[in-house]
């Protein structure tokens, strides 16, 4: 079961009533840290986009080497495929073998791999689009209640009348 902590009033009704909710943006929320993609120092993004671009060249190669059995690789014939290989093979820099990769993925009509410094900046985006509900596995949670619970009026209230005293 989930809780939800809140002061009595008329959103706390319309949870109820309307069977409907607010989903908080996640740059509203009290605490810094919540739903906030950490600042990237260049050298950081530089890593992870070599990480993701290497990782698109070896899933790009599994794909060469399974066509190499059917013979179908994008529609090119073997020695295209052989050609391809070649100029892969004969480039020195990281990056330029990725562009005339990601070139042949362009030419041949299929999407080209995604931009992996994009990545960290769509992230941020997506998490800006969010709606957050925040909710609680611990009905009994002190520190929970006094931030939302109406400074534990709601729960004083229920223990009184758990205990017939109100």
């Amino acid at each position: 079961m989930l809780y939800k902590y809140r002061g009595i009033n008329e959103f706390t009704d319309s949870i109820i009533k309307d069977k409907s909710v607010w989903l908080a943006k996640p740059k509203t929320l009290n605490d810094p840290l919540e739903c906030r993609v950490p600042k990237f120092s260049k050298a950081e993004k530089n890593a992870y986009a070599k990480k993701v671009m290497t990782n698109q060249m070896q899933g790009f190669a599994m794909q060469m080497v399974m066509a190499k059995d059917t013979g179908e690789f994008f529609g090119k014939s073997p020695r295209e495929v052989r050609i391809l290989i070649g100029k892969v093979k004969r480039e020195k820099d990281f990056h330029k073998k990725y562009r005339i990769v990601n070139n042949f993925l362009k030419k041949v009509g299929a999407t080209g791999f995604s931009s992996p410094t994009d990545q960290v900046d769509s992230l941020k985006k997506m998490i800006e689009n969010v709606g957050v509900f925040s909710l609680s596995e611990d009905p009994m949670n002190m520190l929970l209640w006094s931030h939302y619970g109406s400074n534990h009026e709601v729960l004083l209230s229920g223990f009184l009348t758990l205990l017939g005293l109100s």
